[in-house]
């Protein structure tokens, strides 16, 4: 009796919340498939699709449950665009699919019967072999001696003929009427990345790194790949993957942009011509400084540790040195601040993290609308 109302469950028509609930995940699979092949309109499709969020927000199911439901989910969201345009199965054809659906339920739930029944004898002579027999065109199935049930009833399908059933599948009107928007998002990626790869080139210069275009091709993959992995998946796994590649793209822009500019500060204060002046001279001040030094500290010159020779040419040559090179600290120092800018550092660093994320928003939508 039970084995029967649940039999009745599956059939195409009303459902209640109660009656799906009771039942286990893959009878709850196979009815919401049967229903999505069998939805003709888009009340239909609305229906499920509720039916489908209740599921959801049960809590009652694993996260591989889960997932299975929201890809039933999202197939009802892709079905609704063919029913617009009328791209759908006859009725005829609707209620042929209706009644094999109905066949295959009763051979379920006989099957199910027969099942129950060996588990009940528990008699090892009667489980070692049993056969089902099924009236019609219905196979035979058998019962193992662990009481599992193999049921083949799978179509097998040239290649050749499969490629030639996808294709007739497909529906031109909609991927017609969708190429100027692949075109038009896959042109605004394309463009994004490139702007991205210059920049991202020039950070892995400036940090190090030996092969910087190869770096950065490597970037630009982990940014685009994690976007469009996303795109497809929509599971919380791409969205980690796509918050791991925004923080590791943020932190090398902005590390990366600072080094840079203070690069760029010390190339710029050094060709100053004020501080190349004052360098040649505090240079030419310590080689005098060294020279002198040099005769003092000789055991063979005339003024070797001669007390006059220090105060009147050692003393003076290492105070010109020491005010030379003061004067050159103090000019470089003063040229540090004024050439240092940094709010166009920050203005570098916007721009950048501005690319990566348009990239990976871009990239997105492409795919998203690739698949629609």
């Amino acid at each position: 009796g039970e084995i029967m109302s649940e039999a009745k469950i599956y059939e195409y028509g009303s459902w209640s919340d109660k009656n799906l609930t009771d039942m286990s995940f893959p009878d709850i699979k196979i009815y919401l498939e049967r229903h999505l092949e069998n939805s003709m309109t888009l009340p239909d499709l609305d229906n499920l699709k509720l039916q489908t969020n209740t599921l959801i927000k049960s809590g009652n199911f694993l996260n591989e449950e889960l997932s299975s439901l929201k890809k039933l989910r999202q197939q009802i969201y892709d079905r609704k665009p063919k029913i617009r345009s009328g791209s759908v199965r006859s009725d005829n054809q609707t209620k042929t699919r209706c009644q094999k659906f109905k066949s295959d339920v009763q051979l379920r739930t006989k099957v199910q019967t027969a099942k129950n029944e060996v588990t009940k004898n528990n008699d090892p002579e009667k489980i070692s072999h049993m056969t089902l027999s099924v009236p019609g065109d219905l196979m035979p199935k058998t019962l193992s001696t662990n009481s599992s049930i193999v049921i083949s009833n799978e179509h097998k399908t040239e290649f050749f003929l499969g490629m030639k059933k996808a294709l007739l599948s497909i529906d031109g009107e909609t991927f017609i009427k969708n190429v100027p928007r692949i075109i038009a998002w896959f042109g605004a990626a394309a463009l994004v990345s490139f702007f991205l790869m210059q920049q991202s080139i020039t950070l892995y210069q400036s940090t190090g790194f030996k092969n910087a275009i190869y770096a950065a091709t490597g970037g630009l993959l982990m940014v685009a790949g994690f976007a469009a992995y996303h795109s497809i998946t929509r599971s919380w796994l791409a969205i980690l993957f796509c918050l791991y590649a925004g923080a590791y793209e943020g932190y090398l822009m902005i590390s990366g942009t600072v080094h840079q500019e203070k690069e760029v500060l010390v190339n710029a204060v050094e060709a100053n011509p004020e501080l190349i002046f004052l360098n040649e001279k505090a240079i030419k001040e310590k080689d005098r400084y060294e020279e002198i030094k040099q005769r003092y500290d000789n055991p063979d010159s005339k003024v070797f540790k001669s007390e006059w020779f220090l105060k009147k040419h050692v003393n003076p040559a290492w105070e010109k040195n020491v005010e030379a090179q003061a004067e050159l600290l103090t000019k470089k120092a003063t040229l540090m601040t004024e050439f240092n800018n940094g709010d166009i550092t920050w203005l570098k660093i916007c721009y950048r993290l501005g690319l990566v994320f348009l990239c990976m928003l871009f990239v997105h939508r492409f795919f998203s609308v690739l698949r629609t």
